[in-house]
């Protein structure tokens, strides 16, 4: 019998959500324990995936089709200038509310290693059926993001993922590569649960962050990140 585990509610930078893996039981565990007695087990080794190919820049201003983007580095900034084309294909991670996702999608949670809780939760990403799987379970979008790409911590990346199969209240049943999962998404969930949508070069608007594989000054898809999105 499969069991399940839980990803219990993530919260906003103040809070460190703990991750704890059980590869022989397919089990997967986000709690918000902060301490004490109930310390889990330690989790196994977490191994960051290799490095993006994609960059991360926001829009410093637009004029027609032609963007101004800046990466921001410490003290110093670079800016670069980017063309968007009629064939570019963009996508912008839309804040949804933990009813508005729907059995066939894809979930994946995504944050950074956490050296005193296994994990730090930053993003709940949820990307329509349509993308293509990996075989860990996290699924890519159909311009081929997994949704870390946008983050500005550059350790960011997915933790976990499945095909959602139910939405009881806050509660989302996935299934899992190593089994069922149920994310519990707390109050504090829709400023960090974001679906990816398909979008217009239209949409790109100044204050916004996009992440792609530029060529000079072109890409061939982006994902947008609204400036309220942080």
């Amino acid at each position: 019998m499969t069991t399940g585990g839980a990803l219990r509610p993530f919260a906003l930078p103040a809070v460190c959500l703990v991750a704890v893996i059980v590869v022989g039981l397919g089990v997967v565990l986000l709690s918000q324990t902060v301490g004490g007695s109930d310390e889990p087990p330690a989790a196994p080794a977490f191994t960051l995936p290799p490095a993006r190919d994609t960059t991360a820049l926001d829009v410093k201003q637009r004029t027609g089709d032609t963007v101004t983007l800046i990466k921001q580095v410490g003290d110093s900034a670079t800016q670069q200038e980017f063309v968007i084309t009629p064939s570019l294909a963009v996508e912008r991670l839309v804040p949804i509310k933990p009813a508005d996702v729907e059995a066939g999608e894809w979930l994946t949670v995504i944050g950074v290693q956490d050296d005193v809780k296994n994990f730090t939760i930053h993003y709940v990403i949820v990307i329509p059926a349509g993308g293509s799987t990996l075989s860990d379970g996290v699924a890519r979008s159909k311009g081929g993001f997994l949704g870390d790409e946008i983050a500005r911590d550059q350790h960011d990346r997915p933790i976990v993922g499945g095909v959602v199969q139910q939405v009881q209240g806050v509660d989302v049943v996935l299934a899992g590569p190593l089994g069922t999962i149920t994310v519990s998404l707390g109050r504090e969930a829709p400023t960090r649960l974001y679906r990816v949508t398909e979008a217009t070069g239209a949409d790109v608007k100044e204050g916004d962050r996009l992440a792609g594989i530029f060529e000079g000054t072109k890409a061939s898809s982006i994902l947008v990140l609204p400036p309220d999105g942080k």
